[in-house]
């Protein structure tokens, strides 16, 4: 694995803070050091939460904490697999020929991303001198 993350290598857990009637549908952006890490489009459609995500590639230290933004969220991919249960909405999206996971919950116009890795994936970032990805913040702009 590389120094740098990219998302697409790595599934991902997104989590925010969200109760049951809170909605997922609108526009996050999640910004580090004044660069756009990643973007999150959702719509509500009769019940059912459709989307697409950009995410850019980054580093992240030993502990997981990210450090840099190498390059900026630029390409949307559309997520599948939608669940909602329990107030998380859970989601796949496809990057570079692999499957990532994430998981999001919604705390009014504020989420947090976490990262679900595999445990291969979590030995490649650990071999690279980092840790699996802490928690991101997202803002709702839209």
């Amino acid at each position: 694995m590389h120094s740098a993350v990219h998302a697409g290598t790595l599934a991902l857990l997104l989590t925010f803070g969200q109760s049951n009637d809170q909605s997922f549908a609108g526009r996050w952006t999640c910004e580090y050091s004044g660069r756009t890490l990643a973007r999150l489009e959702l719509q509500d459609v009769d019940g059912s939460v459709t989307g697409r995500m950009s995410i850019g590639y980054f580093h992240v230290d030993a502990a997981g904490k990210l450090d840099v933004v190498i390059e900026e969220a630029a390409l949307f991919t559309p997520i599948f697999d939608v669940v909602r249960r329990n107030g998380v909405l859970s989601f796949a999206k496809a990057n570079d020929g692999a499957t990532n996971r994430y998981e999001l919950r919604v705390s009014g116009d504020t989420a947090t991303l976490s990262f679900l890795l595999t445990d291969k994936d979590i030995e490649a970032a650990r071999a690279s001198g980092m840790g699996p990805p802490q928690p991101v913040t997202f803002k709702r702009i839209g």
